[in-house]
């Protein structure tokens, strides 16, 4: 889901930033999918938060290190998706998941906090 998320971002931001056919194909398949990953990654963390797939944590330093690490994970997936959310309201656009149904925009748009959003997603993202 992630490596779709990034794809679909990259060919809708970089390859056709201009195209006005595909674009909205690309921008809608990613909000789609990003309403798909924030309820992936709310169940997954409510999940583990509720005693879910419980391995017996390796000793010592690694089994530290490893949880450590799935913790960063999810504070990061979190992350991108509620910053994804809070950008596109900040837009001042509703999302629509597949045209089936909409999410209204809860805000009212201000562009400077859509930057500033922009910059974040991407900064977290990866992308630069």
């Amino acid at each position: 889901m992630v490596v779709l998320l990034f794809g679909t971002s990259l060919v809708w931001n970089y390859i056709t930033p201009h195209n006005r056919a595909w674009r909205p194909l690309f921008e809608e398949t990613h909000v789609s999918l990003g309403i798909i990953f924030a309820a992936l990654i709310l169940a997954r963390i409510i999940w583990r938060l509720t005693g879910g797939r419980q391995l017996v944590p390796e000793p010592g330093l690694p089994g530290r290190l490893s949880r450590l690490m799935y913790m960063i994970l999810y504070v990061l997936l979190a992350a991108e998706s509620v910053l994804g959310f809070l950008l596109r309201w900040a837009q001042g656009e509703e999302f629509t998941f597949f045209g089936l149904f909409s999410i209204p925009a809860l805000m009212p748009q201000n562009r400077d906090l859509a930057h500033t959003l922009e910059e974040c997603t991407t900064t977290l993202a990866g992308r630069s």
